[in-house]
């Protein structure tokens, strides 16, 4: 038995040394299909790299370089219908590596990260192998001191999924919009330039948008991105956690988000409000305290994979019902009615509680849409570490990995017979008392579970 498990574990550090890296030729900056074969390395503080062969001449190539990691995402509906626009944007994931400072551990072909990670918007054209243009860049703020790998992360790749979705339905960017639990705000933010771009059909000088990171100073946000969304009025993103707040500030300040268009809000949702609508909030205010003292409501709410359990499903939803502009004053318009979307993994049980929430305690109309991301991961690029970063356009990316990823998209809608303003205490079924026998089977099945 301990002979087999010594065999097996052998076994596994042989594969996990089983690294390849190499300087790429100098070409244009197409795409390549795979030419060798490559293994991810894992998300560790400090990497190990090494060749196949673990030749000397490989390892000496390392010296002086940094080696760029880099994914590329694109939305692929499932349905012709996901998108508002034909049109959309691809992402790019980009980080940074270094040989280790340590001059035997580097001999023996450890990496280490270094820098932020960077996320590009790119436009649509990536026929023929071409990469499409970049248009928006951003070093994200979000609290760490470094990077852990690209394409490794789950929440990430669900905060991108949900920034694809938003820029290829800029209606969803349209009046008031509210986003639960933003994190640092990525989807938000760059979805929210991503469907500007879309909506614009890409006619604004792209150069505009690349400017210097502006200074740092907290207090003030600067203006003049071109791709903001012309219907948007607003754009408020909310978290319970103060940092994440200053890290959405951060992010906003280098992507030049206006000013008068950014609220911030520490709005922890699984806290049920004392007054979650809002009668007599002035008409310039964004929102109110965090005693829920006349909250607004929003003409369109955004979530991406929160509502995990039981208890979070009821209160986000009770949070989405309140907030959520009526959708009477819609009826017969050609412009879509307010909408709350929620997209999600597929396949997360959890969130059935959600949609019975909304449908059954809310009276929403619910929809259900899906939608397919594509992941391309690429081989390691090498760059001497005096050499700018845009000489990697002029490399070959060679394609390590591609997968897709697969998400649901919850919709919902109030009823036309809804006249917001506070009247769900007399409207909504959870609230008057009609939906508690269906409300305890439903705790009774999650507890069961």
């Amino acid at each position: 038995m301990t002979t087999s498990m010594s065999i097996k574990r052998q076994q596994s550090l042989k594969k996990l040394c089983q690294f390849l890296i190499c300087l790429l030729p100098v070409s244009h900056g197409w795409i390549q299909p795979i030419a060798r074969r490559t293994t991810r390395i894992s998300s560790r503080s400090l990497q190990r790299l090494r060749s196949s062969d673990s030749s000397d001449g490989q390892m000496k190539d390392m010296e002086g370089k940094t080696i760029y990691q880099r994914v590329f995402y694109m939305l692929d509906p499932i349905e012709p219908t996901i998108s508002d626009s034909n049109k959309s944007v691809v992402v790019e994931e980009r980080v940074r590596f270094q040989p280790d400072s340590d001059p035997v551990r580097q001999s023996q072909g450890y990496i280490q990260p270094v820098g932020f990670r960077t996320l590009i918007l790119r436009d649509g054209n990536v026929q023929d192998g071409e990469i499409g243009k970049a248009f928006v860049s951003l070093n994200v703020h979000d609290g760490s001191d470094t990077h852990g790998g690209a394409g490794m992360d789950s929440t990430m790749d669900s905060a991108i999924a949900m920034l694809l979705y938003l820029a290829s339905n800029p209606a969803l960017l349209q009046g008031k919009v509210l986003e639960m639990s933003s994190g640092v705000g990525i989807s938000s933010l760059l979805g929210c330039l991503g469907a500007g771009f879309v909506s614009k059909g890409g006619a604004t000088d792209a150069d505009a948008a690349n400017r210097d990171t502006p200074d740092d100073d907290i207090l003030s946000i600067p203006s003049g991105s071109p791709w903001l969304p012309e219907d948007l009025e607003s754009l408020t993103l909310t978290d319970p956690d103060e940092m994440n707040l200053n890290m959405v500030m951060e992010n906003a300040k280098s992507l030049w988000i206006e000013s008068s268009k950014l609220y911030l809000d520490r709005l922890d949702w699984s806290v049920r409000d004392v007054k979650p609508f809002g009668v007599t909030a002035a008409a310039s205010e964004p929102f109110r305290d965090n005693n829920g003292n006349n909250n607004k409501e929003y003409r369109n709410i955004l979530a991406g994979d929160v509502a995990y359990t039981f208890p979070e499903a009821k209160l986000l939803a009770r949070a989405v019902a309140y907030r959520l502009q009526p959708s009477y004053s819609f009826v017969g318009s050609s412009t879509p009615a307010p909408r709350f979307v929620h997209l999600y993994p597929d396949g997360s049980d959890e969130n059935v509680y959600l949609r019975r929430f909304l449908e059954r305690g809310y009276r929403m109309n619910v929809s259900q849409d899906y939608l397919k991301m594509e992941k391309i991961q690429f081989a390691f690029q090498m760059l001497p570490q005096d050499e700018p970063e845009s000489s990697l356009d002029d490399v070959v990316l060679n394609v390590q990995e591609r997968k897709a990823y697969e998400y649901s998209v919850l919709v919902a809608e109030h009823s036309v017979d809804y006249g917001g303003a506070g009247m769900g205490e007399y409207f909504f079924p959870i609230e008057t008392g009609l939906f508690e026998s269906e409300q305890g089977m439903m705790e009774r099945d999650w507890e069961s579970n």
